[in-house]
């Protein structure tokens, strides 16, 4: 239903072709919009950045033990942080609180980190994950 439908100063409810809205009711509850924004930015976002961040260290490792090139993982991640600048400007690092997946120049550094840590532990380095993940990746 297209929200200008609903009239001026009403936004369409549930019920009347709208969104649910968190705590039922039927009307605009702006309360529980803001307790789903600050929930997503306090709570899921950190997680679904650590998870990914933890999956490309899983996957570097998965890298070395296959026999590819894990030194072309942090390359990979540059070039797209290179290209989301182009394609955003300022804004690709200004937005990165609300993204679900950390920046790739953090990602970059991570990686990076990683590798490091691989040549110094040599085989039992490739074996294992040896960076800890932040709670506040961005």
């Amino acid at each position: 239903m297209n929200p200008m439908a609903a009239g001026p100063g009403r936004l369409p409810g549930p019920g009347r072709g709208g969104y649910p809205v968190p705590g039922g009711g039927g009307g605009f509850n702006p309360v529980g919009g803001l307790v789903n924004i600050a929930t997503n930015l306090l709570l899921q976002l950190p997680f679904s950045r650590r998870a990914e961040a933890e999956a490309d260290l899983i996957g570097l490792k998965l890298m070395s033990i296959a026999g590819y090139n894990q030194n072309k993982a942090p390359t990979t991640f540059a070039k797209m942080e290179e290209y989301q600048g182009q394609m955003m400007g300022k804004s690709a690092a200004n937005a990165s609180y609300i993204q679900d997946h950390p920046r790739s120049a953090n990602r970059v550094k991570l990686l990076e980190g990683e590798l490091e840590m691989m040549k110094k532990y040599g085989k039992e380095g490739r074996e294992v994950v040896l960076s800890k993940v932040p709670y506040w990746m961005l």
